[in-house]
């Protein structure tokens, strides 16, 4: 008989298979490699990502900004850093940079119903074969770009994946 999973993998789980039905990874980009949305995605819907890991405070290495995403009081790490094995990246890392197009989605702070997580929040309503396109740097000191980074609150129930 094999071990049943335990709940925290199983919710796990089922978290990545959510993020999974709405964005897929796709070669027929701009970039290369990219997400692209499965589903209709409306303006103002949270895609969580539960692969993203959070740390409080700043980064304690001199890292690739593209290895994490800063926030107001800490970073999520959405790909490994140059020195660690194995390798591994997060569904946020393969989201595009918009470029000289518009961004239609923007990094936040999520929760996942166990731990804060990454998000991308739908800016703009989004079609099946749509890239999903952000802003790298909106943490950092830039006052053009909106933030939205909302202050956590464990009485906040976690946000909806999908209408």
């Amino acid at each position: 008989m094999l071990p049943q999973k335990q709940p925290i993998e199983r919710v796990f789980s089922e978290l990545v298979k959510a993020l999974q039905s709405l964005i897929g990874v796709s070669r027929d980009v701009v970039h290369g490699r990219g997400l692209v949305a499965k589903t209709v995605l409306f303006k103002g819907e949270i895609i969580v990502d539960p692969t993203s890991v959070y740390y409080p405070g700043a980064p304690k290495s001199k890292e690739n900004g593209e290895t994490f995403v800063k926030t107001s009081d800490g970073f999520f790490k959405i790909h490994s850093f140059v020195n660690e094995t194995p390798k591994r990246l997060a569904f946020a890392y393969l989201c595009n940079e918009a470029r000289e197009r518009r961004p239609n989605v923007a990094y936040c702070r999520s929760h996942d119903g166990l731990r804060p997580v990454l998000g991308l929040k739908v800016l703009t309503p989004l079609v099946p074969g749509d890239e999903l396109l952000c802003v790298y740097d909106q943490y950092d000191d830039d006052e053009d770009i909106p933030l939205y980074d909302p202050p956590p609150s464990p009485l906040s129930p976690p946000p909806k994946i999908h209408r």
